[in-house]
């Protein structure tokens, strides 16, 4: 029996890898801080229809929006299963850690499984609210360590080609340019605002570019970007907190910081999980419009720090007995992603009220420190419907300019700031002033996002092949 368990393990887990591997071992820990911050975030804010089913609060995926139907857990005070649910996941991850702490791998990489497939379901078929960019950076390297073999290696080129996907995020005017700080009040710390282009345009070539470098098994060559990520994540933290680095930076330090025991090929299950993610990314640049704005093509793609927006959405609700609600979202701040589906979905919602006649809708936003445009103009947007796979007519290619922003502020969510501050503010002339480097990267943004794209492209190619060519030469 005993036998045939391990057999089992090393089968489908190939445990033998973690219990040889010291680095894997620390990875482990690594995935286990990622669910203990998961589930710290479930506990004290429940998934959207959990924490109170008449809010209608909750926004379902794109591809998924039947989500609602398949709730069946109430969160305290309306009862005890959400918490009981709770509850047995903490169980299995203190379960897991208990068995990883006693060198019992396989047992450790089993409990995980059910805390994986949750995650994972939370994340892709449930409520829009959870990350898809922040889970990636965990959900990624876990299904490689649980479920792969060559499991070192699948994660030294998940964590490269994640670094890459955050560099092809960032080819737009607001990291080429740098107006994405620019417009802020506040600026970049510690770098003026003649440098910011400087500072956004070095981070750019270091994610499509560097990042490379980090898979080489010369410490000469690795060590010039290693400092610059663990830098770079380290910065981070004034802007995002404390979780993206907490995901991220223990792999940096565990899988570059240190010449790799063994060199091996990528599995053939890593690297089909490593292309789904590459596609989900390059995807939205094949749809049309300002994917920047309108998130079209968006819902699996990595969005952190993509642009400065700021949003008006407003919303008049007509009733049937003649009356009227006007409603909406408005924000200045740089951190806030209003996404014009989730409006959408929320006025679907209040659409399924008899009472109501009709919604009109009209959605405002500027990108970068530009021009508030119109990107959504309709009368009764409960006529409206949404398509996840193409274009939607109603969301403008061209959008009409109808004023200009000031500068703004980044500030997350949980500090409460005066409503001064983050309600955007409409003017007749252009406020915000571009230096004149910045004025001229802005007529570049197209010439540099193809010359960058190409050198991380380059770079990627003679990464693969060396890679090959050892495995090869190994193989003769």
């Amino acid at each position: 029996m005993i036998q045939t368990w391990n057999r089992f393990l090393l089968k489908y887990f190939n445990t033998h890898e973690v219990e040889s591997s010291r680095p894997l071992q620390a990875v482990y820990w690594a995935l286990v801080l990622g669910f203990f911050l998961f589930l710290q975030s479930l506990i004290f804010q429940p998934v959207g229809y959990l924490q109170q089913r008449e809010s209608l609060s909750f926004v379902c995926p794109e591809y998924f929006r039947s989500c609602s139907d398949y709730f069946f857990l109430q969160a305290m005070p309306w009862g005890f299963s959400y918490q009981i649910l709770l509850t047995f996941l903490c169980a299995l991850l203190f379960g897991s850690a208990y068995f990883a702490v006693f060198q019992r791998w396989g047992l450790a990489q089993l409990l995980l499984v059910p805390l994986f497939l949750l995650k994972a379901a939370l994340a892709f078929f449930q409520s829009t609210e959870i990350s898809i960019p922040f889970e990636t950076y965990h959900l990624l390297p876990c299904f490689i360590f649980i479920f792969c073999r060559y499991k070192g290696e699948g994660l030294r080129w998940a964590f490269v080609i994640l670094y890459v996907l955050s560099g092809l995020v960032k080819l737009d005017e607001g990291w080429i340019a740098g107006s994405y700080f620019s417009a802020l009040k506040l600026g970049l710390p510690l770098v003026s605002t003649e440098m910011i282009p400087l500072a956004t345009n070095f981070v750019i070539l270091m994610e499509l570019v560097g990042a490379w470098l980090l898979l080489s098994e010369r410490w000469a060559v690795r060590f010039y970007p290693f400092v610059f990520f663990v830098v770079f994540h380290l910065f981070s933290i004034v802007f995002v907190g404390l979780r993206y680095p907490s995901l991220a930076l223990p792999y940096l330090l565990i899988l570059y910081g240190r010449k790799p025991s063994v060199r091996s090929a990528i599995s053939p299950l890593a690297a089909v999980s490593l292309i789904f993610v590459i596609a989900a990314n390059i995807y939205p640049f094949f749809r049309a419009g300002d994917h920047k704005v309108t998130y079209e093509g968006m819902t699996l793609a990595m969005n952190m720090f993509d642009a400065n927006r700021q949003v008006i959405s407003k919303e008049k609700t007509v009733y049937k007995d003649g009356t009227s609600r006007e409603q909406g979202f408005e924000t200045a701040n740089a951190f806030a992603r209003v996404v014009p589906y989730r409006q959408w979905f929320r006025i679907q919602n209040r659409c399924q009220d008899p009472a109501v006649e009709r919604v009109e809708w009209t959605f405002d936003a500027a990108k970068n420190g530009g021009p508030f445009r119109r990107w959504i103009e309709e009368s009764n947007a409960c006529a409206l419907t949404y398509d996840a796979w193409k274009h939607n007519e109603w969301i403008r290619l061209q959008p009409p300019i109808i004023g200009y922003p000031d500068y703004n502020f980044y500030h997350a969510s949980y500090i409460h700031v005066p409503e001064e501050l983050v309600k955007p503010q409409v003017y007749a002339e252009p406020r915000i002033q571009n230096t004149g480097l910045e004025m001229w990267l802005r007529s570049q943004v197209t010439v540099l996002s193809c010359l960058y794209a190409s050198l991380g492209l380059l770079f990627g190619a003679w990464s693969v092949f060396t890679v090959f060519r050892k495995n090869l030469l190994k193989g003769r």
